[in-house]
């Protein structure tokens, strides 16, 4: 993770690509936040079944229960959200 961190600060000065390293550091950030908040919330109270659909609603009552403790608006949390679903 430290080679990213590294490839993602680096001074090309092209700005079409620092702009894309600074999107892309910003997603890894979110996604570390969020996935952190989630380590640490209580465990969800219903139980879902094993499928791939109930592990998709799992995981949004999951981004829904720490979303205060993330301090994000609704329009952030969606984003934060979209990206831990779709990491780069």
């Amino acid at each position: 993770m430290s080679a990213l961190q590294n490839l993602l600060t680096f001074d090309t000065g092209v700005s079409l690509i620092q702009a894309a390293s600074s999107t892309t550091a910003n997603a890894l950030q979110d996604s570390k936040s969020l996935a952190d908040a989630i380590a640490g919330a209580p465990a969800l109270a219903t139980a879902f079944p094993n499928n791939g659909l109930a592990g998709q609603l799992r995981q949004v009552a999951q981004i829904i229960s720490v979303r205060a403790s993330l301090g994000h608006a609704t329009a952030d949390f969606l984003r934060v959200a979209w990206r831990f679903r779709h990491p780069q």
